[in-house]
């Protein structure tokens, strides 16, 4: 499900991380679920650009568990690590009475 699009220099390569707002796990791309402490490269999921645009959608994964909070943050970054910069965070209310 697309969550939003950012707008960015074209070429650029972002990623995005999701935690669970109160108790702070995090989404395991691999594993399809939210745990305590996943391997960082376990938790990315790739955010690809629209045909050279500058237009990067945030898709959020099918098995996300409804009804939560969560903080997006997206990076920028080849290789995937703690070190890569942080890009922008967003708050998601996956499940909300919003539609979200």
């Amino acid at each position: 499900m697309l969550y939003k699009n950012i707008y960015r220099k074209s070429g650029s390569t972002y990623y995005y991380r999701l935690i669970k707002s109160g108790d702070n796990t995090i989404w395991n791309n691999v594993t399809g679920a939210v745990e305590e402490a996943p391997d960082w490269a376990n938790t990315v999921i790739t955010i690809t650009e629209i045909s050279g645009q500058g237009i990067y959608p945030i898709i959020l994964p099918d098995t996300l568990p409804v009804g939560n909070i969560y903080a997006l943050v997206v990076y920028n970054g080849v290789i995937p690590s703690n070190s890569n910069n942080i890009d922008s965070g967003h708050i998601l209310n996956h499940g909300s009475i919003f539609g979200f």
